[in-house]
């Protein structure tokens, strides 16, 4: 139902699709970056609690434009932390330098690396 009655079908759609694409940017944002919490009773704390996860969002979200491939572009937060950083592995410090065994048999060891390149690739041309 609505009460736009001078607009075309396709233009009441396309309106509303937006907004249900911004009602789930919403929730993403509530339930993973814990941005709906609010710990005390003052405007002012709250708004500094909200601080810190909306900037959360915001690097999450130029991430996935930026660096993440196709695959990941359109993903939620959940599979952005589960997919490129559930790896079975272990990290050694010899000499100063840090080293990185993979397990072999990961499921996302494309993914991963492709994710690693990418990232290496735009710190070098923002230089």
């Amino acid at each position: 139902m609505t009460n736009l009655e001078l607009a075309f079908a396709s233009d009441i759609f396309e309106l509303y699709r937006q907004r249900g694409a911004m009602e789930d940017l919403i929730k993403e944002a509530k339930s993973v970056f814990v941005f709906d919490k609010t710990d005390s009773s003052s405007f002012t704390a709250n708004r500094f609690r909200m601080l810190p996860a909306g900037v959360a969002y915001n690097l999450v979200q130029a991430m996935k434009k930026l660096v993440f491939s196709a695959e990941l572009g359109n993903a939620t937060s959940a599979t952005l932390r589960f997919k490129p950083f559930h790896l079975a592995g272990r990290v050694n410090q010899h000499a100063c330098k840090l080293w990185l065994h993979l397990s072999s048999t990961n499921v996302f060891d494309d993914l991963y690396w492709q994710t690693l390149f990418r990232t290496q690739e735009f710190q070098l041309s923002s230089n």
